[in-house]
Parts: C-alpha cells; sequence; structure tokens
C-alpha cells in the first residue's frame, strides 16, 4: 500500500488566536513479504505554530524519513534521517525552544538463536535549548548501544505476564513479574554503551569528550530474598573517558571529583585518558583505588 497525504497550508483563525499549518510531501508505503512489513515514512515538511497575545507555539519539521521493518516485537529494525527540527513554545511567564539540526539513528532487535540482540547507533547534530536560565548548545552529540545475552523466551515471558496484568486478560501475581525479572538477572547479559559529544557550550563548557563502557553480570544466583543493593556487586563496568586536556581543567575547578584522581589520568597528545572500573562494588581509575 502507498498512500500519499494531501499538502495542506492553512490559516485558521479562532477566539483571539491563530492557527498554521503547513504540510508538504507525506507519504505511507507499506509492503508485507514472508511475514515482516517493510514500511517507509516520508515528510518533506511538517510545521504547525499556533499564535495568540498570550501565547506562542511553534513545531517545526522538515525532511523526515523513516524506513522500517516488522516481523514481531524481537524481530525488527528501523533508520530515521531528519533534516532539521525546531521547537518553540512561549507566554508570559516562559520561553522556551529547542532545535536539531541533521539527525541519523538506527536501531534493530533481533532474536538470534534464543539470544535476544538490542543495537542503536544514533548522530544528532547542532542541538540547542534555550529558557529563562540556560542556553545550552552542543555541535555533535552521538550514542551507540549493544546489549545482548538476555534469553528470549524469558523476555517474551517477562513481556507475555505483564501485558496480561496491564490488559487485564490474566492474573500473574507481583511475584510471577519477580520471578521473571529474576531470571533475567541470573542468566545475565553484556551491554557496550558508548557516548561522545563535541563542543558543548552552557554552564559547563566542553570541547570533545568520548566515553565507552562496557556493562556486564555473569550468570549468578540472585534472588529476591537478597538486597537490590546486591545486584550492584554482581556488575562489572569498565569504562574509558576521553577528554581534552583543557577539559580536564574545567573538571578540576568544578571539583567533581577528587584532585588526586584527576591527575590519574594517561596524557594522550592533547588528550587525557581515564580507565575507570567497578568490580564487586569497588571503583577504581587508571589502577588506582578511587578516594
Amino acid at each position: 500500500k502507498d498512500l500519499k497525504f494531501k499538502d495542506i497550508k492553512e490559516q485558521i483563525k479562532i477566539d483571539g488566536a491563530t492557527l498554521d499549518i503547513d504540510t508538504a510531501n507525506q507519504i505511507l508505503s507499506l509492503n508485507e513479504s514472508g511475514g515482516v512489513v517493510n514500511g517507509v515514512l516520508g515528510v518533506g515538511k511538517q510545521n504547525f505554530g499556533v499564535n495568540s497575545d498570550m501565547f506562542i507555539f511553534k513545531s517545526q519539521l522538515d525532511n523526515f524519513k523513516y524506513n522500517f521493518a516488522y516481523k514481531d516485537d524481537l524481530n525488527n529494525k528501523g533508520d530515521v534521517e531528519i533534516g532539521k527540527y525546531a521547537f518553540e513554545m512561549a507566554d508570559e511567564y516562559s520561553n522556551v525552544k529547542l532545535s536539531f539540526g541533521a539527525i541519523k539513528a538506527n536501531s534493530s532487535v533481533e532474536d538470534l538463536r534464543k539470544d535476544l540482540q538490542l543495537k542503536g547507533d544514533y548522530t544528532l547534530n547542532d542541538i540547542a535549548f534555550m529558557n529563562e536560565t540556560d542556553d545550552i548548545k552542543i555541535n555533535k552529540l552521538f550514542f551507540k548501544l549493544f546489549l545482548r545475552g538476555i534469553n528470549s523466551d524469558t523476555m517474551k515471558k517477562l513481556q507475555n505476564d505483564y501485558n496480561m496484568m496491564v490488559l487485564g486478560t490474566g492474573t500473574p501475581s507481583d511475584q510471577a513479574i519477580i520471578a521473571d525479572f529474576v531470571a533475567l538477572i541470573n542468566q545475565g547479559f553484556k551491554l557496550d554503551f558508548d557516548v561522545a559529544f563535541k563542543g558543548l557550550s552552557g554552564e559547563l563548557n566542553l570541547k570533545d569528550v568520548v566515553i565507552e563502557t562496557k556493562f556486564e553480570i555473569v550468570k549468578n544466583t540472585y534472588d529476591d530474598t537478597q538486597s537490590p543493593l546486591a545486584i550492584v556487586n554482581l556488575l562489572d563496568i569498565t569504562s574509558k573517558v576521553k577528554m581534552h586536556k583543557d577539559d580536564q581543567k574545567m573538571l578540576e575547578a568544578l571539583s567533581i571529583a577528587s584532585a588526586e584522581d584527576i591527575a590519574n589520568g594517561k596524557v594522550e597528545g592533547d588528550y587525557v585518558i581515564y580507565e575507570l572500573v567497578m568490580k564487586n562494588g569497588a571503583m577504581s581509575i587508571n589502577g588506582k583505588a578511587m578516594q
């Protein structure tokens, strides 16, 4: 099925307010093959606005495209591209503005031989946020994640039990939901999560920071009679932080960590490297216990 929506350019006046609608090139395409639905959602322009003496609202989206393939909740993928987006809302008490430049994102969920794997990769450019007290800008922001090791049968059981409880189609006890969560913890998982940004300005000014983090819970015998804090002792975390020398000076001035911990950084050219490790609840930086 291919659907193309009519372009709209209207201005409607209601009770002292003006509603503006301006949309163009909105399409939806769906194609099913072999039990998989492949689709494309596209928007050339989608602008909405409300203007009155007491209130202003604007939402402006340009060049949006979403491609996806959906088989079921545990097997699907999609990618998004956005040219730019801007949002503004103001009244006599506040004024909020949020905008993004080009955005690219892709994500997937896949069941590989009972191993549920989730991947995501996101890039955002020219982020700006402003209100009465803050004016924050980021030139580039990156996220990347990779989750694996979760048993898909256990996840399906948790999902089914939760849906039955919410929809009222069954009566799984709270204990059954807790048991599902405990089973996931017992089986363990691995998660890689990376974040990086360039050109942060506002209350905090940073040039270039990259954080690469690995989380892991190995198979274990945790049960719900133990304190939830016991899960922290099961978690192994390794994180590598790379920052510009000027950013190190900024963090030192803010006293976010002790002077000794900050001094433990390894210098590589114009950058400083910190390797943080948490194991059995204890943390270290570049091999030295944190103060």
